[in-house]
């Protein structure tokens, strides 16, 4: 698929945000317990290049 703005991948992300919802109310929450990173971070999903090689 290919998305032509960012107003679809966001869109797109809702819809499939409202559908895991629906068919488990409890999983954001669920997913959410006892995660408490120190960092976020928003790299790059080139496999070319090993996380050790930029971090």
């Amino acid at each position: 698929m290919l998305y032509r703005n960012i107003e679809d991948i966001l869109c797109n992300n809702q819809r499939w945000a409202a559908c895991q919802k629906q068919r488990n109310p409890n999983c954001f929450r669920n997913l959410a317990i006892d995660q408490h990173p120190p960092y976020l971070y928003i790299g790059c999903s080139d496999s070319q290049l090993p996380l050790t090689q930029f971090m």
